[in-house]
């Protein structure tokens, strides 16, 4: 009995010893025993190899959603593809290390070429020293030889006086990288010289055609699904089925010296683009190939070679190059009108479906030349096209002659209402910016006060009735962080702040430039609305993330330049100050990290700050 109850004991001991976690040595030891091993996480933790698969963190969204297998195709995998599901990867985190790493290279090349600069001018000071002394006679007196540090001292003089000419010698001082020169001569630079002449002197773009593997017949149907699905609705040029069926008979037949394949190519190279917004290189050489094709192509009046050229301006718009984009886009502008006036002589009648195409592609060419006269022309020398002239033959409602669109699919009703609101904001802007300053506000003399006028109430009353006609079932807020979140409904959202900003903006000016002015209450009331239009403008680019392009970055710029005037005037409570600082420093630091990199203008006017 005794010893079947230490057996009983026994074996309660050694199964309560197997239920004990292992320690690192009996891993290591069972490891060389033969057992079967346990894999080991970066962390240091055992995991069961019957862990987590490392591929699902490559997967799409929608695959890891369903839990199916992805095979990682880009643009999109086989089974978004195949079901026709939207295909979004994470982007991967880029570690410190890995940073590092990336930059060696580059640091390596900028201390060597430095080194070199350092040995060159230490052989020429020798040379000019072997040159004085033979021509110095020898002295009876001793010889004294300097110490290291006036030697230092010496070299560091020479340095800083020869660095003049080794800068006046460059053929072009904006092919030099920053990083190769110091920050406080980069700033001078940029301070000497105008944002338009930065852009005039930017250099051309590098040859990629000759660099990359042209894009296969086989990848323009992934990346027309792309564009249709995320590029397509910030500028609606097109309908869906004439880009299929372009694309898709190019898809078939191979690329071409045609229209056609440059009107893919150039789908391709903006899908490109806006897929990897951060890598300047993204779909250049797409954009180049296309590019070398209209070159070659005969000119024709017809709707795809004004749909080629404004694809074209809208890629060098989203690649920063300003006056790039203006040639292409004067060129499209041009094409247009001579097309619509054609039409007219010619009393040729078109399709629905053609005469909503030539709305939109009319609108958004006519408002973008309006944002070039707005933003970036500053002595009224670059020309317009004459798309102005018919713009009583193309009123609004854009896309449909209906004013109702519920007949339509959920994603091309959001898209066209969209385009609707973005326009008729556009139009009230222009409304703004056409009206002379003066008009804002009138002067009574004999009370010596000023006071808005009814034209500035009534532009006002406008926008007020604008935000109450925007339909709900956008979910559409202005307010940042509200709503539901699209890169067009974030680009409307900044739209509308401006458009707010720059009504009270000749009272926020009158303001401050005129102390002496007086103003009633109500004026007053109406100045800190106009302040508080403007932070919201910088609050939504900071908050929501969305990508900006050039124009929009000149407006939010020249909107923080005016508040920290005001701030300077002290126009601002001590309390408020700092918050308001850091609003505005939050909001360069994001028009650095965007558009510093791509636009000689954006970088030009912030080193301007």
């Amino acid at each position: 009995m005794d010893l079947a109850q230490h057996v009983k004991s026994s074996r309660k001991r050694q199964r309560g010893s197997s239920r004990q976690p292992q320690s690192a040595a009996d891993v290591e030891s069972s490891g060389c025993s033969g057992s079967r091993p346990r894999i080991g996480n970066p962390n240091g933790t055992s995991v069961s190899s019957r862990g987590s698969n490392p591929k699902a963190n490559t997967a799409c969204e929608t695959c890891r959603l369903k839990k199916v297998k992805c095979n990682e195709g880009q643009p999109i995998c086989n089974y978004c593809n195949t079901h026709g599901f939207r295909c979004d990867y994470r982007q991967r985190q880029i570690s410190r290390h890995e940073q590092l790493i990336s930059e060696l290279p580059r640091r390596l090349a900028c201390g060597e070429e430095k080194l070199e600069n350092v040995l060159v001018l230490g052989q020429r000071q020798e040379l000019r020293q072997a040159h004085i002394a033979s021509d110095v006679p020898v002295s009876d007196s001793a010889i004294t030889t300097p110490s290291s540090l006036e030697t230092i001292a010496l070299l560091r003089f020479n340095i800083l006086a020869e660095s003049s000419v080794i800068i006046d010698r460059a053929e072009n001082g904006y092919q030099t990288h920053d990083l190769f020169s110091d920050e406080a001569a980069v700033k001078s630079r940029y301070l000497e010289t105008s944002p338009f002449t930065c852009e005039e002197d930017r250099p051309p773009l590098p040859d990629f055609i000759s660099q990359t593997e042209p894009t296969k017949p086989t990848d323009i149907m992934p990346w027309l699904e792309y564009y249709l699905e995320h590029t397509f609705p910030m500028y609606p040029v097109m309908c869906d089925p004439s880009a299929h069926k372009v694309s898709g008979s190019v898809a078939a037949q191979g690329f071409g010296n045609n229209i056609e394949s440059c009107f893919t190519l150039l789908i391709v190279a903006l899908s490109k683009a806006h897929r990897n917004e951060n890598c300047l290189d993204s779909g250049v050489s797409d954009f180049q190939r296309a590019a070398d094709i209209l070159g070659r192509v005969s000119t024709q009046f017809r709707m795809q070679h004004v749909q080629a050229h404004v694809l074209s301006a809208l890629f060098l718009l989203k690649k920063g190059r300003l006056l790039d984009f203006w040639s292409s886009l004067h060129m499209g502008c041009t094409m247009l009108y001579t097309m619509l006036k054609r039409d007219q002589a010619s009393s040729t009648e078109r399709s629905m479906s053609e005469r909503m195409n030539l709305r939109r592609i009319y609108w958004i060419c006519y408002n973008l030349e309006r944002d070039v006269k707005n933003e970036i022309e500053i002595d009224e020398t670059l020309p317009r096209s004459s798309l102005h002239e018919l713009e009583d033959t193309l009123p609004l409602p854009l896309g449909c002659d209906e004013l109702d669109l519920s007949h339509l699919p959920l994603r091309l009703r959001a898209m066209l209402t969209y385009f609707l609101a973005e326009m008729s904001l556009k139009a009230i802007a222009e409304g703004i910016f056409t009206t002379p300053d003066q008009e804002f506000y009138v002067q009574d003399p004999r009370a010596g006060s000023v006071d808005v006028s009814p034209l500035f109430q009534e532009l006002r009353r406008q926008l007020d009735v604008w935000v109450s006609s925007v339909p709900s079932f956008l979910g559409w807020s202005p307010e940042a962080l509200k709503g539901l979140s699209s890169p067009l409904g974030i680009r409307v959202k900044l739209m509308y702040w401006f458009v707010r900003f720059s009504i009270f903006k000749p009272l926020i000016q009158r303001i401050i430039h005129d102390p002496n002015s007086l103003f009633p209450i109500h004026g007053w009331t109406l100045f800190r609305e106009g302040l508080h239009a403007g932070l919201n403008l910088i609050n939504v680019s900071i908050l929501e993330q969305s990508d900006v392009d050039v124009f929009m970055g000149n407006r939010i710029l020249s909107t923080i330049c005016l508040i920290r005037d005001t701030i300077d005037k002290g126009y601002f409570p001590a309390e408020r100050d700092q918050n308001v600082s850091a609003i505005l420093g939050a909001g360069i630091d994001v028009l650095w990290s965007q558009l510093a990199g791509k636009s000689e203008w954006i970088k030009c006017r912030l080193y301007g700050l």
